[in-house]
């Protein structure tokens, strides 16, 4: 009954929003190739924690642990009044997230409505801690080539 809702939903839907671990949406028949079978003219746009392929695709990911995994924890370092990774108090990350996702659906709507052809948006916490690690890398290269402490 319940997945027999949701499908009536996704069939009057322009814009399916799924979130959580990537075979979740499948085993709800609302991944990508369900959705389309509801909605040909669907804009999809799947949040995963830790993108849809690879070895930790379907595993459940929050904020915190997807941070941790990535190493941002560990830029926070030498922070606080202890020695080892610090929690960040801002999750910025989940806020990038969901607005390259608003992104990425405007876009697929706006293409949409030109093509008549569905869309497929994709993104997830792990990508959007991307910008970051560019940063520190950045920082780290500058500090090498200059020879100072990155973040001195």
């Amino acid at each position: 009954m319940l997945f027999r809702s949701l499908h009536d939903l996704v069939r009057t839907a322009d814009v399916l929003v799924t979130s959580g671990p990537a075979g979740r949406a499948a085993r709800w028949g609302i991944d990508w190739d369900g959705a389309l079978r509801l909605r040909p003219d669907i804009v999809h746009c799947s949040l995963t924690p830790w993108g849809e392929q690879g070895p930790l695709a379907n595993l459940p990911g929050y904020t915190s642990t997807v941070a941790a995994k990535a190493g941002r924890m560990v830029q926070f370092a030498g922070q606080t009044l202890r020695e080892g990774p610090s929690y960040s108090a801002l999750p910025v990350h989940l806020h990038m997230a969901s607005q390259g996702a608003v992104q990425g659906i405007t876009a697929g709507l706006l293409a949409r409505e030109r093509s008549g052809l569905p869309q497929r948006v994709t993104t997830s916490l792990l990508q959007s801690l991307m910008p970051f690690d560019l940063a520190d890398l950045l920082l780290v290269q500058l500090a090498d080539r200059y020879g100072a402490a990155p973040l001195d």
